[in-house]
């Protein structure tokens, strides 16, 4: 918690407006919206994300996860391998 970790996400067919989410499997933490309507580079994301479980009151070493949804479609186009953050 507290270290920022660049976050790097590419899609196609995206209208290059995403928008970040903290997810517990494909539960979403409470507040855990990471940054909404960034906007992409030629569709690539590349975000320094001061990493955060926003109060998540979940097991100290719960799997999370971040999710990418285009800002006008919530369908998921992007999605992390699963981490912990130890506090």
């Amino acid at each position: 918690a507290g270290t920022v970790l660049p976050i790097s996400f590419s899609f196609e067919n995206s209208t290059g407006v995403v928008d970040l989410r903290l997810y517990t499997g494909n539960i979403p933490v409470v507040g855990g919206i990471i940054v909404n309507d960034f906007d992409t580079q030629n569709g690539t994301v590349n975000y320094q994300w001061t990493v955060n479980d926003y109060g998540h009151p979940g097991p100290s070493n719960s799997a999370y996860n971040v999710k990418a949804f285009d800002s006008s479609d919530d369908n998921c186009i992007g999605e992390s391998g699963h981490f912990t953050i130890p506090q």
